[in-house]
């Protein structure tokens, strides 16, 4: 299951962050001088530590998880984004922690959500279809689904 929440020492490095940047806002004094950081880093991050991918029905609509935003994709053959749906909540089109990826029959997306205990049905473009509660135990729904 991808990552939803920072684990502790990553909790402790973003506080620390958070409270430089905030003494940087309020133009705290080093030295005799207002600090401003420099960049002196950078580095590749990947667009989600999901590897899902659902190829929808149409053949030409692919849906990714946003790992990060805790969101859907889905772009078309041209790369065009054409939906994306979710946001971190309980609600109905919201996701606790998106997890996996099916497609349906009639060029839907399927979103299995572990946290909320929940698969979602969702159209391309974001429209919410319907939702399921899962049982217990969860499986991994590889195969497309049906009705």
């Amino acid at each position: 299951m991808p990552p939803c929440y920072f684990s502790g020492s990553a909790q402790a490095c973003a506080l620390l962050l958070l409270a430089f940047v905030a003494a940087c806002a309020r133009g705290d004094i080093v030295g005799g001088a207002i600090f401003t950081p420099a960049v002196i880093s950078t580095t590749a991050v990947p667009l989600s530590e999901s590897d899902e991918v659902a190829l929808l029905a149409d053949g030409h609509t692919a849906c990714v998880i946003d790992s990060y935003e805790g969101q859907v994709r889905c772009v078309d053959g041209d790369g065009t984004v054409v939906g994306v749906f979710g946001h971190t909540s309980e609600g109905p089109g919201e996701f606790g922690c998106p997890a996996y990826l099916a497609r349906g029959d009639e060029g839907t997306a399927g979103v299995v959500d572990p946290a909320l205990g929940r698969f979602t049905v969702f159209q391309p473009s974001g429209a919410y279809v319907s939702e399921v509660m899962l049982p217990d135990r969860l499986f991994q729904p590889l195969p497309p689904f049906g009705d």
